[in-house]
């Protein structure tokens, strides 16, 4: 499963046969197709993903309930939650207890912080790391706010536990907390707006030896000694930018690396932004 295939439509109250047909052709040709949850009602995707639901990823804005979750979740149906779409820990833990049943994975995107005082009326640090410990992935960036490091290994030492990945978006001046949350085991992805020196280079290589699990969205002119030694020690490339010279040999670099696979529990819905 790479990037899937967003299906932009009108919302649930206008549901047709043809949106519905339209949902069904695309599944039929491969996955994922990746909804939200306010395109169909909860009948017509709970219909089609008994046949196709390992092709279907919803995205959750709360819409549907706990129970109706679940029903997709074992039929093979995968989710893009959030702390603002759902915030009930038992819910949650049935959701993800039925994608496992029906070999789908439940991604979770925490936009409040992980201090306590960051989360009044979301869930408390201690019960994210239950979840993380049951297998849900987590996904979260540093924006608006900074983020301590200390809570994001603790969170990312327990979603390897429970056999998955934390992933974070990093923007801005590297933080020395990344060499721990690498060692961890999580997933992180950051753009070459971060790079500015060249102590932030070899701040990344050192990265690089700690874990496989980086990310690096290219944007500038980096150096090609440097992007070559990160790709051979692992590191995905995401190259945004502009066309260049066919036959030399950062394109070919460039080339080599689009055709490494990013596993798609590694992002959030796109590989295309930093959330």
């Amino acid at each position: 499963m790479t990037n899937g295939i967003i299906e932009k439509l009108e919302t649930a109250e206008s549901e047709t046969p043809g949106k519905i047909f339209r949902l069904l052709d695309l599944v039929r040709k491969g996955g994922p197709v990746i909804i939200r949850d306010d395109h169909y009602d909860f009948p017509t995707i709970l219909d089609v993903a008994r046949s196709h639901g390992r092709r279907l990823v919803l995205i959750d804005s709360g819409r549907f309930n706990g129970i109706q979750m679940e029903s997709l979740g074992r039929v093979g149906v995968s989710f893009y939650s959030s702390d603002d779409a759902r915030t009930d820990i038992e819910e949650i833990g049935l959701i993800r207890k039925a994608c496992s049943k029906g070999g789908s994975f439940l991604a979770f995107f925490l936009n409040a912080g992980l201090d306590e005082g960051d989360r009044p009326g979301k869930i408390p640090l201690p019960l994210l790391k239950r979840l993380a410990e049951g297998g849900v992935y987590f996904h979260l960036s540093n924006l608006p706010k900074k983020r301590d490091g200390s809570p994001l290994v603790e969170l990312s030492r327990c979603c390897r536990q429970g056999g998955s990945w934390l992933v974070y978006y990093h923007h801005g001046s590297l933080d020395p907390f990344l060499h721990d949350l690498a060692a961890a085991g999580a997933w992180i992805h950051l753009s070459d707006q971060s790079l500015t020196g060249d102590e932030d280079l070899a701040f990344f290589r050192e990265l690089a030896g700690h874990g496989k699990r980086l990310v690096l969205i290219v944007e500038s002119l980096l150096p090609e000694s440097f992007l070559r030694y990160v790709y051979r020690a692992g590191v995905y490339l995401i190259f945004k930018t502009p066309p260049l010279e066919p036959s030399s040999r950062r394109a070919a670099l460039e080339k080599k690396a689009g055709r490494k696979s990013l596993n798609f529990r590694a992002y959030y819905i796109s590989t295309a932004f930093l959330p």
